[in-house]
């Protein structure tokens, strides 16, 4: 098993726990028992369980960004209009899903939101960008700034 391979099967086993213990009751014997890898293995990628949290938080929001720019991008025969509400779908549900799945959510939800912050603007970026480009193009269905802006801001 490669590096990548192994650190990607400690953010998934991090994400299970923390989903289904919470930050507290999950130890790190936890996550390496569920990557199957051994604790010393373990802290050789991370030096400790808030570590191992955030980066979990970033390699979910990093996954939603390749969703909602695979989206965005789509064909040129969907609707700006439809791609702009699947990129929203994409940021909104996918994360919440999780929270809200988990006994513990609530908990973990206040104790991410400023990793949450920094990702949000990152997601916000590129579909501003799209929207903004197939407004200036002149786009069906993007006609002017206000109905994107109510578009993106809900």
């Amino acid at each position: 098993m490669s590096d990548n391979e192994k650190h990607q099967r400690i953010l998934d086993a991090g994400l299970a726990q923390f989903c289904q213990y919470g930050y507290r009751r999950t130890s790190m014997n936890d996550i390496a028992e569920k990557a199957d890898v051994s604790r010393a293995s373990l802290y050789s990628y991370f030096k400790n369980k808030d570590e191992i949290f955030r980066s979990v938080s970033v390699n979910v929001h990093e996954i939603l960004l390749r969703d909602i720019d695979k989206v965005l991008r789509g064909d040129d025969k969907t609707d700006v209009a439809e791609r702009v509400f699947r990129a929203l779908f994409i940021r909104h549900s996918r994360f919440l899903s999780l929270v809200v799945e988990s006994v513990h959510g609530v908990r973990a939800g206040r104790r991410v939101q400023p990793t949450l912050w920094r990702c949000g603007g990152q997601c916000q970026s590129p579909i501003r960008g799209k929207i903004n480009g197939r407004v200036r193009a002149g786009a069906s269905g993007c006609e002017n700034r206000a109905w994107a802006a109510r578009c993106y801001t809900g």
